[in-house]
């Protein structure tokens, strides 16, 4: 409404006088108002007294952000510092609060008069238009349908909220252009929508499009958009259209032809197709895949049951004429059987099916499926015939396998490995806990240590010895060597393997260290007395020898030291593993123990040009014989130093994790022979005792290391490989004394 500002004029009491205009100012169904630059109300007309409830007296005079609602008073007070300017406000909504509670959607036209420093206001009630809009808009979010217009005379374009949400444009802030609408399309959408959108805007031809689409965040949709056409005078003036997200159905009926293809592609490749027979008429339909497998050549009349007969093995048609007697008494059909195809081939099949019966009973129709299964028992004919092999392989070589699920703890346990343990079939669970329940405590351990090393390389074998209880109550001496399957992501999902009693094995090597024992006692006294005696005959005691007995009595003391040195060793194993030699245990600082085994062996080493140096160190505490570490320490380095090559390094070092001390001997030989690694730890074993840098060694410093560390309540091992290999021990840490603090780690 244009208001002639030099004509109006406002009583005290907020009437409004002057050329007639207070007739239409009292009469208008529009709210009008008149405000002041102070922010009140100075005149409103009897509309604002119908639609808000309150007396025209309660209003003027006062501010009308009273009435404002709280959460659109900034908005409203920013307005009316534009109107403050002069510049008027077109358009502007906010809530009024009505005299009986709730609010109302009001539309302001305000323009302002400087001079007069007054607001003159035509205000339109939208609370209803507010509704219906919010209506539209939930019922196009959950339809996922939104409507677009385009005005050609202005250039207008429209989108409601629905076509908002599906681009992610703000309603607020986004102003649609023409061109807006196709840059969210993919190329080969838009090929087929600009010209849909030419033939629309030139033609009024409409189209019906599903199409890929991008939203504004990059997300990947389909939509199905529809365009319409008005027209005047044989021109299009308008266009519009809806806009529907149907990324949903598409999706399901993606999924449904990939379910499909799916089917087909899954029956092609189990050879499995369908058929029906109606046993009235003697004829059946079957699938194509079906005449595939029987090798009949594609043809529209139904095959008969009697050309069924006819192609089916004639050493299988007794049990193919049971099967189908059988059906009438059991209601299905399930029975494998040779055919003879047209071309030769035999074929084993597999039908499997059910029937329906008659009003009068009987067999009528009998529908099912037929499977090729050549391949099938083929395999399962193989499988037998290995599992027979193998079985037999088993039981010659005194085996006993099992095979463990880690994902579900199932375990199966072969009849020879019940038996190894004295036990039946049947007599023990097929569970997890059952081989351990019949494993040596202390073996338990080191089978631990070792599987979780093998795990950590992401190794696939292992082998590893133990006692297993017998059910009379005696330990029989065992080797398990294990296989670890692993999935995608690394982690162990079976184990399989066997158990070998070694007890003849073990029996054997127990009289041979008992023997080996008893000698190392006898020859001990004798050696002390000819080292004596070739003592004094060195000596000047007994006068000067001449050079040749001087090099013969050397040769001999040499000699004499190193059986003593052999013959001490091994009572020092002995006493190890058969009389459990006392260790005085200490705390002790480990590093303390390494360096002063780097001290005792340097001279060696650099006689050896090989230099040996402490390249990492954790302060950690444990509880040991700080001479047996020693000795541990000094067999390690002498092996590393020994095999390592000139002027190259030997590295100790020493780690702490998870309540472990692990010390790692480390030198950069030609590594441990594959052949030689399942002895190592054995009484003399050497890798290469022709090799000149193995002379001087007994073959026992790793067996003596393995019995010191095991004493201790470590374990101890090894990884190799050319060019770097590392010895290494792990003993349990203690707190650090006199704090109580926990060694670092």
């Amino acid at each position: 409404m244009d208001w002639d500002l030099d004509h109006v004029a406002v009583r005290p009491d907020g009437t409004v006088t002057s050329c007639g205009l207070h007739r239409l100012f009292d009469v208008s169904s529009q709210l009008l108002c008149v405000a002041d630059f102070a922010g009140r109300l100075v005149a409103v007309n009897p509309a604002w007294t119908a639609l808000l409830g309150w007396p025209a007296e309660q209003l003027v005079g006062h501010a009308y952000l009273e009435l404002v609602h709280p959460d659109d008073v900034e908005a409203t007070t920013a307005n009316a510092q534009r109107l403050l300017t002069g510049e008027p406000v077109e358009g502007f909504e906010n809530r009024y609060r009505h005299a009986a509670g709730g609010y109302r959607w009001l539309r302001w036209s305000s323009v302002p008069d400087v001079e007069e420093e007054r607001i003159y206001a035509v205000v339109r009630d939208v609370t209803e238009d507010r509704r219906r809009q919010a209506r539209l808009e939930e019922i196009e979010r959950v339809s996922g349908v939104g409507t677009w217009d385009l005005d050609l005379d202005t250039g207008r374009t429209g989108w409601s909220a629905g076509v908002h949400a599906i681009y992610g444009t703000d309603p607020a802030t986004f102003r649609p252009g023409v061109d807006d609408g196709l840059e969210h399309y993919p190329p080969e959408a838009r090929a087929a929508l600009e010209p849909a959108v030419s033939r629309l805007i030139e033609h009024g031809e409409p189209y019906d499009l599903e199409l890929p689409f991008r939203t504004l965040h990059g997300e990947h949709r389909w939509i199905r958009t529809t365009g319409r056409a008005r027209q005047r005078d044989g021109r299009v003036i308008e266009v519009y259209g809806a806009f529907h997200d149907i990324t949903p159905q598409r999706e399901r009926h993606l999924e449904l032809t990939r379910a499909r293809d799916q089917l087909t592609d899954t029956q092609q490749i189990a050879r499995l197709g369908h058929f029906a027979a109606d046993l009235d008429l003697g004829e059946a339909r079957w699938s194509p895949l079906v005449a595939e497998i029987f090798g009949w050549s594609p043809r529209s009349e139904p095959i008969t049951l009697a050309e069924m007969r006819t192609v089916v093995h004639p050493e299988d048609l007794p049990r193919f004429e049971a099967a189908l007697r059988e059906v009438e008494e059991q209601g299905r059909v399930d029975v494998v059987h040779r055919i003879v195809r047209p071309d030769g081939q035999v074929r084993s099949v597999r039908v499997l099916g059910t029937f329906d019966a008659g009003p009068h009973g009987g067999l009528r129709r009998l529908r099912g499926t037929v499977q090729d299964v050549t391949d099938l028992t083929e395999a399962q004919a193989a499988l037998r015939s290995s599992e027979q092999r193998l079985q037999r392989v088993l039981t010659a070589t005194n085996d006993g396998w099992w095979d463990t699920d880690l994902t579900t703890g199932r375990v199966v346990h072969s009849d020879r490995w019940l038996q190894l343990h004295g036990y039946e079939p049947g007599e023990l669970p097929d569970t997890y806990d059952t081989w351990r329940a019949l494993t040596h405590p202390d073996d338990l351990r080191a089978i631990d240590a070792v599987t979780e090393q093998v795990i950590a390389r992401r190794e696939s074998t292992f082998a590893v010895s133990g006692r297993a209880r017998h059910k009379q109550g005696h330990l029989v001496p065992v080797v398990i060597r294990g296989l670890i399957e692993y999935d995608a992501h690394g982690r162990p999902v079976r184990i399989s393997g066997a158990t070998t009693d070694v007890s003849e094995r073990h029996d054997a090597r127990a009289a041979t260290e008992a023997l080996v024992s008893t000698v190392s006692h006898e020859l001990r006294t004798p050696l002390t007395v000819i080292g004596g005696a070739l003592e004094t005959l060195a000596s000047p005691v007994t006068g000067p020898l001449d050079p040749v007995a001087t090099q013969l009595v050397e040769v001999a003391r040499s000699n004499t030291l190193r059986l003593r040195a052999l013959i001490d060793d091994l009572l020092d194993l002995d006493g190890l593993r058969e009389r459990g030699d006392s260790f005085t245990l200490a705390p002790h600082l480990l590093t303390d123990l390494v360096e002063r085994a780097v001290e005792d062996i340097a001279p060696t080493a650099l006689a050896g040009d090989t230099a040996v140096a402490v390249t990492r160190s954790a302060p950690v505490w444990v509880e040991v014989d700080p001479g047996r570490v020693g000795q541990v320490l000094t067999n390690l380095l002498a092996n590393a130093t020994r095999y390592a090559p000139p002027g190259s390094l030997v590295e100790l070092q020493v780690h702490a994790k998870n309540g472990w001390a692990r010390t790692e001997v480390v030198d950069h030989g030609a590594g441990v022979p594959p052949e030689f690694r399942e002895r190592v730890f054995e009484r003399f074993a050497q890798a290469d005792p022709s090799d000149a840098r193995s002379r001087g060694g007994s073959g026992l410093g790793l067996a003596i290391c393995q019995q010191i560390v095991e004493r201790l309540g470590g374990r101890i091992g090894f990884d190799s490989q050319p060019g770097h290999t590392c010895f290494w021990f792990d003993l349990p840490t203690i707190e650090r004394p006199g704090d109580g603090a926990g060694p670092t780690s």
